[in-house]
C-alpha cells in the first residue's frame, strides 16, 4: 500500500465513521421527533373525539329524559303482549309510542336505537323493531348500567 493511500484512508476513514455517526443520530431525532408530533396529534384527535361522543352522550340523555314525561311513556299497556321470542311486544303494539320514538330517532344524531325495559330487565320494546328481532339477551339486569338506573332513575354513570 502506498504512502498516498495510508494518508488517504487515514483521514477518510474516519470522515465517513463520523458521517455515519452523524447520519444514525440524525435518522434517530428525526425519528423521535416525528413520534413525539405523531404523539402530541393524536392525544388532540382522541380529546376532539372524546369531546364530540360526551356532547352526543349528553344529547341523547337530555332527549330521553324530555322524550320519558311524555304521556306515551306514562304506562306499559302491552305488557301482557310480552314475548320472549320476539324479544318484547310484537310490533303492532303501542304505536303510540313507536311514532314518539321514530320522530325521537330522526331528529337526533345521537341515538340510533332505544331499548324499553321493564323493572325486571326483561325487554318490553326495541325501536326500531328489526333491532328486537335480532337480539341475543333478553334480560339485562345483569348489567351495570341497569343495576345503577334501575334504582336510582339516573343515567348510568351517573353525571
Amino acid at each position: 500500500m502506498t504512502q498516498k493511500l495510508k494518508i488517504l484512508l487515514a483521514f477518510i476513514l474516519p470522515a465517513i465513521v463520523a458521517l455515519a455517526t452523524v447520519a444514525i443520530f440524525l435518522e434517530h431525532s428525526h425519528r423521535q421527533l416525528a413520534i413525539e408530533r405523531w404523539s402530541v396529534e393524536h392525544k388532540a384527535l382522541v380529546r376532539s373525539i372524546g369531546q364530540a361522543m360526551q356532547r352526543q352522550i349528553d344529547e341523547a340523555r337530555t332527549l330521553l329524559s324530555y322524550t320519558s314525561q311524555f304521556k306515551e311513556f306514562t304506562s306499559l299497556d302491552a305488557i301482557a303482549a310480552v314475548d320472549r321470542q320476539l324479544n318484547g311486544i310484537p310490533p303492532e303494539h303501542e304505536a303510540d309510542k313507536r311514532r314518539v320514538l321514530d320522530t325521537l330517532l330522526a331528529q337526533s344524531d345521537a341515538l340510533s336505537i332505544v331499548f324499553i325495559l321493564l323493572p325486571n330487565g326483561d325487554h318490553y320494546l326495541s325501536h326500531p323493531y328489526e333491532v328486537q328481532r335480532s337480539l341475543k339477551k333478553y334480560n339485562l339486569a345483569d348489567r351495570a348500567y341497569f343495576q345503577v338506573a334501575g334504582p336510582s332513575g339516573r343515567p348510568f354513570p351517573t353525571a
